[in-house]
C-alpha cells in the first residue's frame, strides 16, 4: 500500500510540475498578447490623431458599404453624426451633387480599382472625389 502512495505522490508531483510548466507558457504569451495589445491601441491612437488632424474629408466603409468611421471634415459634407456609424452610404444626404456616389462605392469594392470624380456641392465649391478599395 505504501508502494502505491509512493507511486500516487510521485505522479500528483509530475502533474504539478507540468501544470507549473503550463502556466509559465501561459503567463509568457499572456504577456505578449498584453504587449501587442498596448502596439496596437497605441497604433490606433495614432491613426485616430492622424484623422482629426487631416483637412481632408474621409468616410470608411465596409463591404456593405456601411459607414465604419470618418474623419471630422466628412462631417460637414455628409451630414454625419457618431450614430451614423454602421448606417448604410445609401441613407446619407451629402452635400455633394453626386448621385452616383453608392454606385461608384461599389464600383470600387467589385473592381478594386481607383474612382475619381470632381463634383459640385450645394454651397458652390468644387471637390475631387477620390475612392479607393481599402
Amino acid at each position: 500500500m505504501n508502494e502505491e502512495l509512493r507511486s500516487a505522490t510521485e505522479e500528483l508531483e509530475t502533474n504539478r510540475e507540468e501544470l507549473q510548466s503550463i502556466n509559465e507558457e501561459l503567463t509568457t504569451v499572456n504577456h505578449e498578447l498584453k504587449s501587442k495589445v498596448d502596439e496596437l491601441g497605441h497604433a490606433n491612437s495614432d491613426m485616430q490623431n492622424l484623422m482629426d488632424a487631416t483637412a481632408i474629408a474621409t468616410v470608411f466603409l465596409d463591404r456593405d458599404l456601411r459607414i465604419t468611421r470618418f474623419t471630422p471634415s466628412a462631417v460637414t459634407l455628409f451630414n454625419l453624426i457618431a450614430t451614423d456609424v454602421g448606417r448604410p452610404l445609401s441613407h446619407l444626404r451629402t452635400q455633394l451633387q453626386y448621385p452616383e456616389l453608392a454606385d461608384d462605392a461599389r464600383r470600387v469594392l467589385e473592381r478594386l480599382a481607383l474612382v475619381e470624380r470632381e463634383v459640385g456641392a450645394s454651397d458652390g465649391n468644387w471637390y475631387l472625389v477620390r475612392m479607393l478599395p481599402y
